[in-house]
């Protein structure tokens, strides 16, 4: 009687060789299962949407300050001083400042205009009927400023310091997430390259 053979089948068995439809399938699974784990690539649209933002608040902040520079810049130059009465004043929806009208003598005659404001800010302590020294434009009697801020200007004021703040807020955002975006593209433009390669 003849000796059975051992089935040794299982031990040299090896697979038959993929297609390659089997092969580029297997790839983009890789491949996508790569790009999956890559966190979300911020947009494009909300990274230039928040410079546009920044740059509108730039110029709000710019618009507070320059025009209160420039007015005391002149009225250092070629103003005027003299006391003026405090004919009025408006207060904003927080209890600030925001007029004051004041009254006073020119060789022209007398004038009643609105004080240049600092920055969006009003000085502090004025009421009717109270006295504070102005320096006025002889040019144009109605750009007037106390003496004090055009001797010696306040600095940075709320609303134009909230305007910066927020100018650095939406210029350092959206340019640490154009530089994510740009590194994340490129890293999925290695992803892909390395599958196709």
């Amino acid at each position: 009687m003849a000796k059975k053979k051992k089935n040794r089948r299982g031990e040299d068995w090896t697979p038959p060789p993929k297609s390659a439809e089997r092969l580029a399938a297997e790839g983009r699974w890789a491949r996508d299962a790569e790009l999956a784990r890559l966190p979300p690539v911020p947009p494009r649209r909300a990274i230039l949407g928040m410079f546009a933002m920044g740059v509108v608040a730039l110029a709000v902040f710019l618009g507070f300050l320059l025009p209160s520079q420039f007015t005391v810049d002149d009225l250092r130059s070629s103003g005027a001083t003299v006391a003026a009465e405090v004919v009025d004043t408006r207060t904003n929806k927080y209890g600030d400042l925001s007029a004051v009208e004041v009254r006073f003598r020119t060789p022209s005659g007398e004038v009643e205009a609105e004080l240049h404001d600092w920055g969006g800010k009003q000085p502090e302590g004025l009421s009717p009927g109270s006295t504070v020294s102005v320096t006025y434009s002889p040019q144009d009697p109605k750009t007037v400023m106390t003496t004090g801020w055009v001797v010696d200007p306040p600095g940075m004021t709320f609303p134009a310091l909230v305007c910066l703040l927020v100018t650095v807020f939406l210029t350092v955002v959206p340019t640490l997430a154009a530089v994510r975006r740009f590194a994340l593209l490129k890293k999925k433009e290695k992803i892909v390259a390395s599958h196709e390669a």
